[in-house]
């Protein structure tokens, strides 16, 4: 007896290595195809002003009751980022839009839009995440005048008050793969990546292929 309980326990410690090489195999695996697809840009939805459309110059009331101006030419582009204190994504979320703003706003400007309307909320989310420095504006209608639709999502203007690229935006990838499509005059990363756009600008659906 003693010599098939030891075959039994020999044969299980087997069964484990053999399990354990199978997950490692299969972990390099999933490394290699996560290294070979391309990064997941902003998606960008029909919801919200067309590309290369006006966007129309808002004001707002700030988080100390200042005004914040939205939409207004300021000699360089404009990156108008609209969450609700409430949104999980928009929490993580924050920390992007703090470094983007520290590193770019020679050139970027960052505006922040709470959509949430709830001024409480709102300067809580931003003392959280260090968005003090950052132009807060605190507003239900901005949102519905740029018919934007759930946060997080997020409008880049350029100089000429000209929307230059749109998305929704759950971390710093996709921020920047809405900067990065815009300098190469795509409206969004995944159009870039796939040869093609719909651009919907007077209403009429028209596909470019560089």
């Amino acid at each position: 007896m003693h010599g098939i309980w030891l075959l039994t326990y020999l044969a299980l410690w087997g069964l484990v290595a053999l399990l354990i090489l199978a997950v490692v195999a299969l972990a390099r695996q999933i490394g290699l195809i996560h290294r070979r697809v391309g990064p997941a840009g902003a998606r960008m939805e029909r919801d919200g002003p067309s590309i290369g459309d006006s966007v129309p110059e808002l004001q707002a009331a700030g988080l100390y009751g200042e005004d914040v101006v939205l939409g207004a030419s300021m000699g360089k582009e404009t990156l108008l980022a609209f969450i609700s204190p409430g949104c999980p994504s928009c929490e993580g979320l924050a920390s992007a839009l703090r470094s983007l703003w520290r590193s770019d706003r020679k050139a970027l400007q960052v505006i922040v839009v709470s959509v949430s309307g709830d001024e409480k909320a709102s300067r809580a989310f931003a003392e959280r995440h260090d968005l003090m420095g950052i132009p807060f504006a605190v507003s239900r209608d901005v949102a519905s005048r740029y018919k934007v639709g759930a946060p997080p999502y997020a409008l880049l203007i350029d100089k000429h008050r000209n929307l230059l690229a749109k998305g929704v935006v759950n971390h710093m990838e996709h921020l920047e793969s809405l900067l990065n499509a815009a300098k190469v005059g795509s409206p969004s990363l995944e159009a870039l990546l796939t040869g093609n756009y719909e651009s919907y600008s007077k209403g009429v659906a028209i596909t470019r292929t560089p």
